[in-house]
């Protein structure tokens, strides 16, 4: 589970985040509020 620290949603890996790949980075995004959950 991935919690976003913005708003409080929760869901799975693989679940309803956005996700946005770079050149070299992948950011999962919070589908409700849009803040960065992830960035490797």
């Amino acid at each position: 589970m991935l919690f976003c620290a913005e708003c409080g949603h929760e869901s799975p890996v693989g679940g309803d985040w956005l996700l946005r790949r770079d050149e070299d980075r992948e950011r999962r995004y919070c589908p409700v509020c849009d803040a960065v959950v992830t960035d490797r």
